[in-house]
């Protein structure tokens, strides 16, 4: 990595790609082991991704999921398009 900034985007962004291969949702400590972060910075990303949107919390069991702002976000971006038949 060339500067922290990059970093942590990417840590981000490897939480995301994990989190959408699942249907169930993972908790913390998962997240954590598949990506090699320790404990509290994946606690801290998601805590982030999950103010914006990006990500749920699921209040039953504590597990993170994939968000409704990427269905949001998909959603400009299919509009601004040309879908060419």
């Amino acid at each position: 990595m060339t500067d922290k900034g990059v970093q942590t985007i990417n840590r981000a962004l490897d939480i995301i790609e994990i989190l959408s291969m699942e249907r169930q949702g993972l908790g913390v400590t998962e997240i954590g082991n598949r990506t090699g972060l320790y404990k509290s910075t994946a606690h801290r990303l998601l805590n982030t991704l999950a103010e914006r949107g990006y990500i749920e919390r699921e209040p039953q069991n504590g597990s993170y999921r994939l968000g409704l702002k990427f269905v949001e976000v998909s959603s400009i971006y299919l509009n601004k398009i040309e879908l060419k038949t």
